[in-house]
């Protein structure tokens, strides 16, 4: 049974849309500002990681095994490795290096 009605995500994109529109919201943060914001997030996840892995798991059979390790750890370990970048000094693409896409390698 879903927990979210129609209304709800139709709220929640609509505050999106108004968060990303605002002149003082996450578009015109500088990096000293986001870097917090994503650590603060990563340790949200983090504390969620168990109950991420329980619900991946009940919507597509990934073994809890897995899913500890990937559902688990995974969103938290990005955002904190993306706020651990915002610390240092910008190149030449300025904060655009941060918004574009690029490949983490983590060790195994």
């Amino acid at each position: 049974m879903p927990e979210a009605a129609a209304g709800d995500v139709d709220l929640a994109v609509a505050t999106a849309r108004c968060a990303f529109g605002d002149p003082a919201g996450w578009p015109s943060w500088d990096t000293a500002r986001r870097g917090p914001a994503l650590e603060r997030f990563g340790a949200a996840l983090e504390k969620r990681g168990e109950q991420f892995t329980q619900l991946v798991s009940s919507q597509n059979g990934t073994p809890i095994s897995i899913g500890r390790v990937s559902e688990a750890v995974t969103g938290q370990v990005l955002l904190r490795v993306k706020a651990s970048g915002m610390g240092r000094e910008l190149g030449p693409e300025g904060l655009a290096a941060f918004q574009q896409p690029k490949p983490i390698y983590l060790p195994a």
